[in-house]
């Protein structure tokens, strides 16, 4: 059964391919035109870049493709996250290992994959601890928020967004949540009641108190602030993304109007009429 997948996936990957390596309709109406009119073809090429290139996406990019590239940019936003958060527990683990190995992260493990933890309590290496909590719980943030964020990105009327279009808004998400971090690590805040702290966190271990667990309170504001940021970050980034997408439409409607008066300067004739209609319909959109 997976092999009768894999293969439909792959003849779907290479026809979308192979029809979008074909040079489009626009582009061999294109070269027509310019057979006779070089300077208009030039002019609209140079004033209405955005303009073409969003026509050939709605018009003749497959539909193949289009897919891909929707799952190559939620593979990128949840790679991304995942990564962020393995990297920056790595710097928290080195804060409190307690933070990853005791107390609610414990009996969570303990509950949902015991085996996994036995086997970290036995390596009892806070690299391998800050690995695995970066990607359960960098994972469990992305798969709520990448689909958001290529949502964002693709579904809509409005003009799609490149895919480099949204390293900006994904940087300056994961740039709040570090900030965020950062804050919450360094925001003041004590422990009251050692004993009241523990229990509300579930921590068993009688070596967790004075310092380490200080150091745990850290660690603990750290991942705090961290979340705080990431839910900020992604409502800052779903708004830069659906403003980029409104200035592209803005662009994309100027170009169309600068797209059809160049055209207007191409006298129609019969071996030119077919592209120009193509082009007239294709710039009144």
């Amino acid at each position: 059964m997976l092999k009768h997948y894999v293969g439909y996936f792959l003849v779907f990957v290479l026809v979308g391919t192979s029809a979008q390596a074909a040079p489009s309709l626009t582009e061999r109406y294109l070269q027509q035109l310019a057979s006779t009119h070089p300077e208009v073809v030039a002019t609209i090429r140079t004033k209405a870049p955005l303009f073409l290139r969003i026509l050939k996406w709605k018009k003749e990019v497959p539909t193949g493709m289009k897919v891909l590239k929707c799952g190559g940019l939620f593979a990128t936003i949840f790679l991304s996250i995942v990564l962020f958060a393995v990297l920056h527990d790595q710097y928290t683990v080195r804060i409190s290992k307690e933070y990853f190995s005791e107390g609610f992260h414990k009996h969570n493990m303990k509950s949902f994959a015991p085996g996994l933890y036995d086997w970290l309590s036995k390596k009892n290496s806070p690299s391998l601890w800050g690995t695995a909590w970066g990607v359960i719980a960098g994972g469990v943030f992305a798969a709520m928020f990448a689909p958001i964020l290529g949502a964002a990105a693709f579904v809509g009327p409005l003009p799609l967004i490149d895919m480099k279009d949204i390293a900006k808004p994904l940087g300056v998400a994961l740039g709040m949540a570090l900030a965020g971090s950062l804050v919450g690590a360094v925001f003041p805040a004590r422990i009251i009641d050692e004993e009241l702290y523990k229990g509300s966190l579930r921590i068993d271990s009688p070596e967790v108190t004075g310092r380490v667990l200080d150091r745990y309170l850290c660690a603990q504001k750290a991942h705090t602030g961290i979340y705080a940021g990431g839910f900020l970050g992604v409502a800052t980034a779903l708004v830069w993304v659906y403003a980029h997408r409104i200035m592209r439409l803005v662009r994309y409607k100027k170009e169309g109007k600068i797209a059809r008066r160049l055209l207007r300067q191409i006298e129609p004739t019969p071996e030119n009429e077919k592209a120009l209609r193509w082009m007239h319909c294709l710039a009144k959109e």
